[in-house]
């Protein structure tokens, strides 16, 4: 017995030595690469890469490399050998090369769960289609006209069933935001049966955005099983809508389906495309306005100028229950400074994947080699003392005169977010409606974690009042 337990000892310690090598003979020969650390055979430091952290502070794994390291470092993430860069010049380099040096690549988890044809993973002429028909669908005149009354009659609606309760506010802005997109896009009813069921599927499909195990019972797997669903939706109206026609429709599904851009494109390929859209129009948004609010009840002197803003923009309403029009929005400066802070801290998006399509040299004269991964790390640029003074501190004054040469809540280059105006729009309405009609007071502390994603442990829970019954 004790001579078979030897054996497998000696056999797991010589598979150990063996994978070691083969992991160091993986690394390009006689190449500048940056200098780092490539972790454990097969796993890297993927680990200590996704480990939780709180939010509005530079990522541990990140910040002690770069102080150990300098600005770029090599690792291995996801599987594949990395660089990791927080220069940010490089970034806006390896953003602006999109398609030339560098080619949008996700790990496989987020391949998988929004599809090999989503707008994260399209590249070339498919990236360029795509993204005509969101410029089209999302573009100011559009906002104006199809978007601003549709989303304050949802946001006034869900804000009536608030009064006198404690309420989270992350699962009502996930709801909100849920519910706003998924009429604009698949002209789904936020009551309607169907509209539940599909946001069952979806936020299982957004929870599931992790460590790609598609085991029973694990996140990873109810992200799949969500997305099946709703895929397997979207091809019922794909099939319903080409049977019986409809040009009277204004959701983007129609859009795509009239298009010069969409007609061409395969069922997959538009339920990929409907899949993202959901989820890149959801998740940021719904996770600024829950931080957006945590970040204004922490600062006082913030939420009362924010206040003044839009009280005086009600001031000039005919009555009290005058809809907002597109030329108040336009008037909302400082929200547009508070929601710039709230994504500068908040960092909904942490980095862009990229991988390189040929050997590129930086300016320090290292080698990026062909087919290796970069991760360019907003994160890290967004809490740069160098670039905002007390970054660590929510400062909305600071955007009076705060450059945005560096600032990339929505990404940048090729791949700058469509939707970016869709999202502030959708903030500032929800704003406007809570600090002119309620007061918000903190129910719980709460703290925001990052775990694959921004959240509260508690959900942000609030006590709500109506303001006239305090003032």
């Amino acid at each position: 017995m004790e001579a078979l337990t030897l054996s497998w000892i000696l056999a797991m310690a010589a598979l150990c030595v063996f994978l070691a090598l083969v992991w160091r003979l993986r690394l390009p020969p006689s190449m500048n690469l940056p200098p780092g650390r490539m972790g454990w055979p097969l796993v890297g430091e993927t680990l200590e890469y996704l480990a939780t952290r709180p939010i509005g502070v530079p990522q541990p794994f990140i910040a002690k490399r770069v102080a150990r390291y300098g600005s770029i470092f090599k690792t291995h993430l996801f599987g594949c050998p990395t660089i990791v860069t927080t220069d940010p010049d490089f970034n806006r380099f390896v953003l602006a090369n999109e398609g030339k040096l560098f080619q949008s690549s996700y790990p496989a988890g987020v391949d998988r769960v929004l599809g090999k044809f989503s707008m994260v993973q399209a590249s070339g002429e498919l990236h360029k289609r795509m993204r005509a028909l969101t410029v089209s669908f999302m573009q100011a005149q559009s906002l104006k006209d199809n978007f601003l009354q549709t989303i304050q009659a949802r946001v006034i609606s869900l804000l009536s069933t608030w009064e006198g309760r404690v309420v989270k506010i992350q699962d009502e802005a996930q709801s909100l935001s849920f519910d706003c997109i998924v009429g604009h896009v698949l002209g789904m009813d936020p009551g309607a049966e169907n509209t539940k069921t599909i946001k069952e599927d979806f936020f299982n499909l957004v929870y599931g955005l992790t460590i790609p195990l598609r085991i029973p019972g694990t996140r990873y797997w109810t992200a799949m099983k969500g997305r099946q669903n709703i895929v397997r939706l979207v091809e019922q109206m794909v099939a319903e809508r080409t049977t019986k026609p409809c040009t009277a429709r204004k959701d983007f599904l129609q859009q795509l389906l009239q298009d010069d851009n969409g007609k061409n494109l395969t069922l997959e390929q538009i339920s990929d495309f409907i899949v993202f859209m959901l989820f890149a129009a959801h998740d940021t948004t719904a996770t600024a306005m829950t931080m957006a609010i945590k970040y204004l009840l922490a600062n006082p002197q913030a939420l009362n100028q924010l206040q003044e803003e839009h009280l005086e923009i009600r001031r000039n309403k005919r009555s009290p229950d005058e809809p907002l029009e597109w030329n108040d929005y336009l008037q909302m400066t400082f929200t547009q400074h508070v929601i710039n802070e709230t994504l500068r801290l908040t960092n909904v998006l942490t980095s862009a994947h990229r991988i390189a399509l040929q050997d590129v040299q930086t300016e320090e004269g290292y080698v990026i080699p062909k087919g290796w991964k970069v991760v360019s790390s907003w994160t890290t640029i967004h809490l740069n003392p160098k670039l905002y003074a007390e970054p660590l501190e929510f400062n909305p004054w600071r955007w009076k005169t705060q450059s945005v040469k560096y600032f990339t809540p929505f990404s940048g280059g090729p791949r700058f977010c469509t939707g970016s105006e869709l999202a502030r729009l959708e903030i500032a309405l929800l704003l406007h409606f809570i600090i002119t009609k309620y007061s918000l007071h903190p129910a719980e502390d709460d703290e925001a974690v990052y775990f694959g994603t921004v959240k509260m442990r508690k959900g942000l829970p609030v006590t709500v009042t109506k303001l006239s019954q305090i003032l």
